[in-house]
């Protein structure tokens, strides 16, 4: 299984915004019917809020174990990868 850290995590998070953002953009200068272009940025805007959320909850989760508020010794990235903590 693959071994995520919250740098890791963090590091995927940016750059899949930055990249969705890239994409909205190519979308939007080349893609002409107005009902494509709305659902691109929806699909888009979606990907990029759930990862970008999906960042602040590792984060989360990684005071609340270095602080002892939380027995557990990784995380969940969207429900299905183990990210591990550092220093544990």
């Amino acid at each position: 299984m693959l071994a995520l850290t919250t740098q890791s995590v963090t590091a995927v998070a940016v750059a899949v915004t930055v990249i969705n953002l890239l994409l909205v953009y190519v979308a939007f200068k080349f893609v002409k019917a107005a009902t494509t272009k709305a659902v691109i940025a929806l699909v888009l805007g979606g990907l990029i809020l759930g990862v970008w959320s999906q960042r602040n909850e590792i984060s989360k989760c990684k005071k609340d174990i270095l602080s002892g508020h939380i027995s557990a010794k990784t995380c969940d990235f969207f429900g299905v990868w183990k990210v591990k903590i550092p220093g544990l």
